[in-house]
């Protein structure tokens, strides 16, 4: 089993960051999330290579600083526009870097891996028809769908996104489609909803499936309003990955 794999890591900083649990974190340290990746990448197992996404509207001394904390690592820096949320950065360097490895790991950056192996979990649960397994899975109905008209009928989606894709099943989803995920263009709260739900749409409508680990292993969510961690799965199981407390 072959197991290069991109971990690509998508990081947002600047003023939209207005959830209270990290307010102060976040005032205190605006970069305090990539410190927290760039030491992971240092003892990480099995990672062929760390990409950082990040917003390019941030001050050139942010930038400058980010460089200087990444450089001589394994890390590859993409400063990009704000635009299609997590989606679209993950989008952006799959298509870069897509005949380059054999598995792509998605994380959000208030999100860390739990073990230094973290990833052989989500490896071992990729099937031939298994495209994409993430910490929580769930199935959901087109009443969703506010921005196209359309019935779509029922269909699994990442509730809790982070995950691992599998690079042959983005090629032949790019040869069908000409495009790796199903997203909008922007910013707003409700194009953030649109594609965490259908980003992986064109990979179910080939027949691929959506899996999750929660059948080993919990999946804990923080609710950045209250600081409320809630478990999905077995809490008496472990997590391969966890939210950032601070």
């Amino acid at each position: 089993m072959t197991t290069k794999v991109n971990y690509i890591a998508a990081f947002y900083i600047g003023p939209n960051r207005t959830f209270p649990y990290y307010q102060q974190a976040f005032k205190e340290d605006p970069l305090c999330f990539v410190r927290k990746h760039v030491e992971f990448s240092e003892y990480a197992e099995n990672i062929e290579r760390f990409s950082f996404v990040i917003n390019d509207d941030i001050s050139e001394e942010q930038k400058k600083e980010i460089i200087d904390i990444t450089r001589g690592k394994n890390i590859e820096l993409l400063f990009r526009p704000n635009n299609g949320y997590s989606y679209g950065a993950w989008n952006d360097v799959i298509k870069r870097n897509f005949n380059d490895f054999d598995y792509f790991f998605l994380i959000e950056d208030d999100y860390m891996p739990n073990f230094t192996n973290f990833s052989l979990p989500f490896i071992q649960r990729l099937k031939e028809n298994v495209a994409y397994v993430c910490s929580l899975m769930v199935e959901i109905g087109h009443e969703v769908d506010t921005m196209v008209p359309e019935d779509i009928g029922k269909f699994k989606h990442p509730s809790i996104s982070n995950g691992m894709l599998s690079a042959e099943a983005c090629k032949k989803v790019l040869e069908k489609y000409n495009v790796i995920f199903r997203i909008q263009s922007g910013s707003t709260k409700e194009i953030g909803y649109w594609n965490q739900t259908y980003y992986l749409k064109n990979f179910t409508d080939m027949g691929y499936e959506v899996s999750d680990t929660i059948d080993e292993f919990c999946s804990p969510y923080l609710n950045t309003s209250t600081g409320e961690v809630k478990i999905y799965g077995n809490p008496e199981h472990p997590p391969l990955l966890f939210p950032i407390r601070i």
